[in-house]
């Protein structure tokens, strides 16, 4: 926990960058937050009221259908599943591409990593590094940690290797290998490639339960990326043949079926990669809490 405070050589910002785990603006707040950690690393949350009643939030989540709209991950989904008033966030300041905390479901204190989608954000390196952090903080108080995933795969580019994710990736993944919490990884849209396995995919280890909305696409790559690879050739021959109808047709047609098979609810049910099918978001909550209750029994 860190206060800020301004001083002849750091601002407040510069103050918490890169080593606050929460940052508060007061040393009352300070003791607050104090108690309501050691209240979820003991597992009582239902005996604090200001932490969480153990009552459900009065929202219901919201996920748009097409996968490549953003949206909120903490507004429209966080504090509409977990007990009111429970999110506790921490790293806040650390990569806005994942959100990390702590939270309450059905009165059971949880750790919660959930990539955050808003402004149409996917997993970096330095999100990705937050992900390893976060990891080694939970696997110590060794609470149920909730994975929700929305995620088209990691940023590429030069920047991105220039900053190690290769190497980020790597040593996030031996984290999530090693760890031994138990883990319900969630895909809410889409998850893709190495960020569907570094996401907590349920053949990492045991005790780790794959759940997706029924209508979430899980794949190798993306639809667009799968087409480009296996008729990205064809359809620029139509193209430059003046075919443009025939082309198209090719790329709806492929897109489609590219879909269908790609949904949760086909290859990933049938392969075991998944055990819980949801069937809308507004079923979030209650399948998480099923899910959690079997966990922990």
């Amino acid at each position: 926990l860190v206060q800020p405070t301004q001083g002849p050589h750091l601002t407040n910002a510069e103050s918490m960058q890169g080593f606050a785990t929460l940052a508060v603006e007061s040393s009352a707040d300070a003791l607050r937050r104090i108690e309501e950690i050691l209240t979820l690393y003991h597992g009582a949350a239902n005996s604090r009221a200001d932490l969480s009643s153990t009552a459900p939030s009065s929202a219901t989540p919201e996920i748009p259908e097409n996968a490549n709209s953003p949206f909120d991950m903490r507004g429209s989904v966080i504090e509409a599943v977990f007990d009111a008033d429970s999110w506790l966030e921490v790293y806040a300041d650390r990569a806005s591409s994942l959100l990390t905390g702590f939270a309450v479901l059905n009165g059971q204190a949880v750790s919660v990593i959930a990539d955050q989608p808003l402004g149409g954000q996917a997993p970096d390196a330095p999100g990705t590094e937050k992900f390893r952090i976060f990891m080694e903080l939970a696997e110590r108080m060794q609470l149920p940690l909730v994975m929700l995933s929305n995620a088209p795969g990691f940023v590429p580019g030069v920047k991105q290797e220039r900053l190690r994710i290769q190497q980020v990736g790597g040593f996030s993944l031996d984290v999530n290998v090693r760890s031994t919490m138990p883990v319900l990884s969630v895909v809410l849209n889409h998850n893709y490639g190495g960020r569907q396995i570094q996401a907590f995919s349920k053949f990492l280890r045991p005790n780790i339960t794959g759940m997706a909305l029924r209508r979430a696409t899980m794949a190798v790559m993306g639809p667009s990326a799968a087409f480009d690879l296996f008729h990205g050739k064809q359809y620029e021959r139509l193209i430059a043949a003046d075919q443009s109808d025939e082309a198209q047709k090719l790329r709806d047609d492929y897109l489609a079926g590219f879909r269908e098979k790609s949904r949760a609810g086909a290859d990933a049910a049938a392969t075991g990669l998944i055990d819980v099918l949801i069937d809308e978001p507004g079923d979030l909550r209650a399948e998480l809490g099923k899910a959690l209750g079997n966990l922990i029994q």
